[in-house]
């Protein structure tokens, strides 16, 4: 606790760039289900930090937005959680890896949802290789894309095989 009392301290003190670099450490050093709690300082940093000097509005964002989505999809709003990193992937603040994180996350969660349109699915991961094709996980992704391009495929045969579904009338 004492700790914790010391972290929120050092946001009330210093320079912008010192409160910034404060919030954010009070941001990472807690808990993830609690930093719902800091979400309004913490929201704070990108006014603070305007032209991310810091490198860290990013960085708050990013985390912010998983806080949200993880809070959104424990509460069963899937797809709530979903359109948050959807969302997350057109934040001008965030770098093009973050923005692949969001994308596949995006993927990931359509895929954990139960749900069978795989097309949405390979879209989304599609657009994580497409806006950072150089990135260490493109690799990783491209495998989970090609997995679910084959799996749509074998659907897609499998439905050409049972044929249309025509009732005859006698």
């Amino acid at each position: 606790i004492q700790k914790f009392n010391g972290l929120v301290k050092e946001t009330t003190k210093g320079s912008k760039t010192d409160k910034v670099k404060a919030i954010y450490n009070l941001y990472t050093e807690t808990e993830p289900e609690y930093r719902p709690l800091l979400q309004n300082l913490a929201s704070t940093i990108p006014d603070l930090d305007p032209e991310n000097k810091t490198g860290l509005a990013n960085e708050y964002i990013f985390l912010s937005l998983e806080a949200t989505a993880v809070s959104r999809f424990t509460e069963g709003d899937i797809a709530g959680a979903i359109q948050v990193y959807i969302d997350g992937a057109n934040n001008p603040y965030l770098t093009l890896e973050e923005k692949q994180n969001c994308y596949y996350t995006a993927a990931f969660l359509i895929a954990q949802s139960g749900s069978e349109d795989l097309g949405l699915i390979i879209d989304y991961l599609r657009l994580a290789v497409a806006i950072a094709p150089n990135s260490e996980s493109v690799d990783d992704i491209k495998q989970v894309l090609e997995y679910y391009s084959d799996l749509l495929l074998a659907q897609t045969y499998e439905q050409q095989q049972q044929g249309p579904d025509i009732q005859l009338e006698e």
